[in-house]
């Protein structure tokens, strides 16, 4: 994915790292106990859920899970798994052998839809909380917060760390603890999915300076008023949400161009949970 232009790169005021994880304790108080479900991933309690499975990215296009179906035989359904759609037929052809779907992250633009969907449904857009895993090696050294789009790769702007602006962001800060997992948390607009991701700063290996060109989505988000919550686990190739009925009728009935499908807190979503393919 390249990256767009920023002239003085992202304001640290935009996208915070949070003080006290407090506030964030309510999500684990709201998890299931059954890994792999939905209700383990994002918080139990919302009216009504949805899932996106992130699209499988061939150069400016996007093909969705039902276009891969229509390729393979297989059918597409709610709890489909990428490993059962995509695999070989019952002779050991691969029928499918274009690219796949990222895993762990939501990328640009299906990132911007969801934004705008999230935010007509938002009391208080200005006023949202960002996770993001505290697994990837990038994250125990200097990162940044940059804008992305088409176009040359931006200059890179200052870093969060130790010594980088917004504080801290090390295993020092507050954390949000949740099963098998623990997130920096950051609060900002929730405007900034449009234009900025979390991505690592340049790195030295043998003294040739490189960066990675995938960006990062946040891992979770929810606004102060806990009215929904985005969850993207770190092995899975969909995106969950759990919201106000009205919210999810949007992202399922809607005009996203996003492709979502109903799904409840108890639904499996493992890598076995495909029980139709």
């Amino acid at each position: 994915m390249t990256g767009g232009h920023a002239p003085a790169g992202p304001d640290p005021q935009r996208l915070r790292p949070v003080a006290d994880a407090a506030d964030a304790a309510w999500i684990a108080e709201r998890l299931g106990t059954s890994w792999g479900t939905v209700g383990h991933v994002v918080p139990q309690g919302f009216q009504a859920y949805a899932r996106i499975t992130h699209p499988v990215q061939r150069e400016a296009d996007e093909l969705s899970w039902q276009h891969v179906c229509a390729v393979t035989g297989r059918t597409a359904h709610p709890l489909m798994q990428w490993q059962s759609i995509a695999a070989p037929d019952a002779d050991g052809r691969r029928l499918w052998t274009d690219d796949v779907p990222m895993i762990g992250s939501l990328e640009s633009p299906s990132l911007g839809r969801l934004a705008d969907v999230l935010a007509a449904h938002t009391a208080a857009v200005d006023d949202c909380r960002f996770g993001l895993w505290d697994g990837y090696g990038w994250m125990h050294g200097p990162f940044s917060i940059v804008m992305v789009g088409p176009g040359p790769q931006p200059p890179i702007p200052p870093a969060f760390g130790p010594h980088g602006p917004g504080g801290t962001a090390d295993a020092e800060g507050p954390m949000l603890h949740l099963p098998h997992r623990d997130y920096h948390l950051f609060d900002g607009p929730l405007g900034v999915l449009h234009e900025q991701r979390f991505w690592p700063t340049i790195r030295e290996f043998d003294e040739v300076m490189a960066v990675w060109t995938t960006p990062q989505s946040p891992n979770l988000l929810w606004p102060a008023d806990r009215s929904w919550c985005v969850a993207t686990e770190i092995d899975f190739d969909s995106t969950l949400v759990g919201g106000p009925a009205a919210l999810i009728n949007d992202l399922l009935y809607g005009s996203s161009g996003l492709e979502t499908w109903p799904v409840r807190p108890e639904d499996d979503l493992s890598i076995n949970g495909d029980t139709i393919n």
